[in-house]
């Protein structure tokens, strides 16, 4: 499988926090697109929540939540 979780339903995760691995290659090999989409269920919960359009390199913030 080419996802390994490192977290589970219930967990508090803060920034940093490694959540899951993916072997793209295997993805990629499958035939599968690599794109990832990020959803924010809780939206009502905060002031404002913006996202970075486009490619982003792991480490850099891609999202915006007050």
């Amino acid at each position: 499988m080419p996802f390994t979780p490192h977290v589970k339903v219930g967990d508090t995760v803060k920034k940093g926090d490694l959540l899951m691995e993916v072997d793209l290659d295997a993805v990629k090999a499958a035939g599968k697109q690599t794109t990832t989409m990020i959803v924010v269920t809780n939206t009502d919960d905060y002031a404002s929540v913006e996202g970075k359009d486009g490619a982003v390199k792991a480490g850099d913030p891609f999202i915006e939540v007050k």
